[in-house]
């Protein structure tokens, strides 16, 4: 069996949800999608552990770089919002079924985090996702920092 894992980040969150706050932010309707192109570039050089648990500064260096186009500084308090709607973000809606198909397909799932299980839970469950708690895991406990996606992860970010 293959081991897949993910990493609890922006690729399983519902992003389009932020669309407004980046309107609001830059008067650009292109800004969401430069942000999360940022993001990803950042974040791909990383290992996943090292993403999992820095994802707060990718998405603060990331949302950086947007306002720097747009000669903007954002203060601390505008980012820390930033983070608390990010963090209320709910799964995108497809996930739960590309999870589930690529158990099927053979794949053990797991998703590292760098969260607390219990800060979890009420996401999952607004989300009709709690059977992902099963595949949860810490990243302080994984063993290696060079961990791939794999194939679900390429099938989320689609």
């Amino acid at each position: 069996m293959k081991t897949t894992v993910l990493c609890l980040d922006e690729n399983l969150l519902d992003l389009n949800l932020l669309k407004y706050k980046f309107d609001e932010l830059f008067g650009d309707t292109n800004a969401l999608l430069r942000w999360k192109n940022k993001l990803n570039e950042l974040s791909g050089k990383l290992s996943l552990v090292d993403k999992c648990n820095q994802i707060n500064t990718l998405i603060f260096d990331a949302l950086d770089s947007v306002a720097n186009e747009h000669q903007k500084h954002l203060i601390s308090y505008e980012k820390e919002h930033f983070l608390i709607r990010m963090s209320q973000l709910p799964l995108r809606k497809d996930v739960l079924s590309k999870i589930y198909q690529s158990e099927k397909e053979g794949y053990q799932i797991k998703i590292v985090t760098s969260k607390s299980s219990e800060s979890l839970i009420s996401k999952f469950s607004n989300a009709g996702a709690e059977s992902l708690m099963k595949y949860l895991v810490h990243s302080n406990d994984l063993t290696t920092t060079n961990t791939a996606y794999e194939v679900l992860d390429r099938k989320i970010a689609s």
